[in-house]
């Protein structure tokens, strides 16, 4: 049976946090911690490399690894992804950008061609972490 007090808050103040929006940047509940969607925005809040994908998702990879390190955890904890594009047609970009933050084994993944709360936003990931990997 698990215990309420079992969750705790995550959030790097090196990623931008949405503080009108009621979210958590991440959750760690038991050995798993929850990510939310990560953006392609610098700490300030603007959204990086519009239009073009590669950077974006560099962003994104950046931010999430932030998120992960204040956690106390590394990419290689993450065991699954949810990828949401804007165009599924740069899926082959995106994915060379993801092998230069993961390694085998891959984490889990699931991509899925989106419309993002922003025009400008090209990609957005999710991910869970383990903590007893």
């Amino acid at each position: 049976m698990s215990n309420k007090n079992d969750k705790k808050v995550i959030r790097s103040n090196d990623v931008f946090y949405l503080e009108d929006y009621p979210y958590s940047q991440a959750i760690k509940a038991g050995i798993l911690l929850f990510i939310s969607g990560v953006l392609p925005i610098n700490k300030n809040g603007e959204t990086v490399g519009l239009g073009n994908i590669l950077i974006q998702t560099t962003q994104v990879f950046e931010n999430m690894k932030k998120i992960i390190n204040e956690a106390g955890l590394e990419m290689e904890d993450i065991i699954k992804i949810n990828m949401y594009m804007k165009n599924i047609e740069d899926l082959p970009r995106i994915l060379d950008i993801r092998k230069k933050y993961f390694q085998k084994p891959y984490p889990c993944a699931t991509g899925v061609g989106s419309n993002l709360i922003k025009e400008e936003w090209l990609i957005e990931i999710e991910a869970i972490a383990n903590y007893q990997y």
